[in-house]
């Protein structure tokens, strides 16, 4: 009974091995290439920092700076 437990684990294992083998594994090259679709409600209407007055350009113009600046607190 003990060595057919044995028998079925290593059966098992070996399927996982083979399985995670076969699997298909991305490139570097398609990981770098980074494409965000965002959709607003009304058009933008300016992408200066200086000029944003509307809600919709304020926000989007946040959320695209955001992590290119480093907050010190």
């Amino acid at each position: 009974m003990k060595r057919k437990k044995l028998w079925q684990s290593g059966l098992l294992l070996a399927a996982g091995v083979v399985g995670l083998a076969s699997l298909n594994v991305t490139s570097v090259s398609a990981a770098s290439k980074s494409v965000l679709n965002w959709s607003e409600l009304s058009e933008l209407q300016t992408l200066d920092t200086a000029a944003s007055l509307d809600t919709t350009s304020s926000e989007a113009l946040r959320n695209s700076y955001e992590g290119l600046h480093r907050s010190i607190v």
